[in-house]
């Protein structure tokens, strides 16, 4: 009686609160086992969690009674936001000038390995489910881009930090960011073709629409935002008008600005979102500010692990099992994994300056994820009223069966692939780290004139006191003497090869990972040029330290590290 009469509400907010909030708080515990021990994403965990309290599963979530136009309005938007916060994050946290100096290599992702993953996967699509070619063409575009929602969980990580080379985790991360946009131009075309009486309209509608003002547009008016952003970021900190959390949650805020914006205008916000966010990062500074901070890979693992829930939750078993035999299904599901993408960039790789070696190729060729993206795109299919009926009832089944089977698979095969062993990827990845970041701190101290530096006025900010701009810093011990270096010169020693181990160091108020311990190795020393700048670096092993000098002729700051063991 007592039970009976308690005020139970379980109305859809309460439970789908009580489901996924339950999920994360219990996830969050032992988040770092899953990820690093068992090499498993966390959207993995998340869809299957979904799928087994979901519909298919338990039925404590269930969207059944929604409207079905509602709840497909609900997907597209959801997919729209969690895309433009990714690729905004992606673009921040590539290299400065990234596009700029590895433009050959982002280019030949985006063009011709986009276009053969396109006509294979229309052709396997063919091939086995028996689709019209121009309607596979259709549903295949969806799947084209890489995903960066289940990009960035690959890429980051102890494991992959210490596996995966820079070269490979920048090139994923960076052609995940640019290509969610630049899905229309694969989609429209085809689109056009299907919907116009002729194909000289077709094309030139497509020109005008997608080429010049969804594509041309949305990059210049991404790097114009990004470049504002920026030059009003500076000069707000310079003058410490702006506290630490704005300073921080700046380009999520800015990512959401381009949503509307650009979604008002109707043109590409998810590529313009991209463009913003490396030319936010352009000279690197924004980048090296909030690296340590982390704010954004929590609020996107709180959005990805929501949204992968909410997609096990609602899968679509059941118009899968209409449509096609679940052998037909199974036996795509397998081929688009294999032959999409892996085959063509290994072809491929040679001409591509950022992948250096057979092994790096078949990484990048397997993982290329389909994920939120696709979704986004399948979702912009079913609700254009323009699209034939058999195509918009197809690509929602379809392309879902192909994002669970990519979550399930590159979600947990990424501990297979170990290409950190190698001396050369890991010691260019420990250099561009070092160099980057002990480095710009390292140009501050050197500024003859610091009371008029910018980077000067920007450490007065309030959040920024107490920390130092030098090495120091960086919790660098300085007081050792370190071996000396003059035009690119060292002092003979034996150089470290570098096994990242995930050193963490203090920063004053923060902690970032900068240094990783070094296993000393007898090779040949080395002089690591700083790419970005006129500063230099010399890693060898003196008395039991690594050591690591960074400087021009004119000054330098030196920095050691304590041995951590060895193999």
């Amino acid at each position: 009686m007592v039970l009976q009469a308690l005020p139970l509400a379980p109305t859809d907010l309460n439970v789908l609160c009580l489901v996924v909030g339950g999920f994360i708080v219990a996830y969050g515990l032992v988040s770092l086992l899953v990820r690093e021990k068992f090499y498993v994403a966390e959207s993995t965990v998340a869809v299957l969690f979904g799928i087994a309290v979901g519909g298919s599963g338990l039925g404590l979530l269930h969207t059944n009674e929604w409207d079905e136009h509602g709840r497909d309005h609900f997907m597209l938007e959801a997919c729209r936001v969690l895309i433009a916060i990714q690729v905004m994050i992606a673009g921040i946290e590539l290299p400065g000038r990234y596009l700029r100096t590895q433009l050959t290599s982002v280019m030949l992702l985006l063009t011709a390995l986009m276009l053969v993953k396109w006509l294979t996967t229309a052709l396997l699509m063919w091939a086995i489910l028996g689709l019209d070619y121009l309607d596979a063409l259709i549903i295949a575009a969806c799947v084209a881009p890489t995903d960066p929602v289940l990009a960035n969980s690959i890429v980051k990580g102890k494991y992959a930090e210490r596996h995966v080379p820079t070269n490979i985790r920048d090139l994923l991360s960076a052609e995940s960011g640019a290509n969610d946009g630049l899905g229309y131009p694969f989609l429209y075309i085809a689109l056009y073709l299907k919907t116009n009486a002729t194909v000289g309209g077709a094309l030139a509608d497509w020109a005008v629409n997608i080429l010049v003002y969804q594509v041309v547009f949305s990059i210049g008016l991404g790097a114009l935002i990004g470049w504002g952003a920026k030059c009003a970021l500076t000069f707000c900190s310079r003058r410490d008008w702006i506290d630490k959390p704005s300073f921080l949650a700046y380009g999520v805020s800015l990512s959401v600005f381009i949503l509307g914006l650009l979604g008002y205008l109707g043109t590409d916000d998810l590529l313009a979102a991209f463009i913003a966010g490396n030319s936010l990062t352009w000279d690197d500074w924004y980048r090296l500010e909030h690296e340590s901070e982390h704010i954004q890979s929590t609020v996107d693992t709180l959005m990805t692990v929501s949204f992968f829930i909410y997609f096990g939750a609602t899968f679509p078993f059941h118009e899968i099992a209409l449509l096609f035999p679940w052998w037909k299904v199974l036996l795509l599901s397998i081929a688009v994994l294999v032959l999409r993408r892996m085959p063509w960039l290994l072809a491929l790789y040679r001409w591509i300056p950022a992948i250096h070696t057979p092994s790096e190729a078949l990484f990048a060729g397997w993982f290329g994820p389909m994920g939120v993206s696709a979704l986004f795109y399948a979702y912009l299919v079913k609700l254009d009223a323009t699209v034939p009926d058999n195509i918009r009832t197809a690509v929602v089944p379809i392309v879902s069966l192909l994002v669970l089977a990519s979550v399930l698979c590159h979600g947990t095969s990424v501990a297979f692939f170990k290409m950190g062993k190698s001396t050369a990827p890991v010691l260019l990845e420990f250099s561009r780290t070092l160099t980057s970041t002990v480095a710009a701190r390292a140009r501050r101290s050197m500024s003859k004139d610091r009371s008029t530096s910018p980077e000067a006025r920007q450490d007065r900010r309030p959040w920024s006191r107490g920390r130092s701009t030098t090495a120091r810093g960086a919790g660098l011990d300085l007081a050792t003497p370190e071996p000396t270096f003059a035009s690119g010169r060292a002092l003979p020693a034996s150089l470290a090869a570098v096994e990242k181990t995930a050193e963490t160091v203090e920063m004053g108020e923060g902690e970032a990972n900068v240094l990783e311990s070094l296993i000393a190795a007898p090779v040949e020393p080395r002089f690591l040029p700083n790419a970005d700048s006129d500063l230099v670096a010399v890693i060898a092993e003196q008395d039991g330290h690594s050591r690591v000098s960074v400087g021009t002729p004119g000054a330098r700051v030196s920095a050691s590290s304590q041995l951590s063991g060895g193999r």
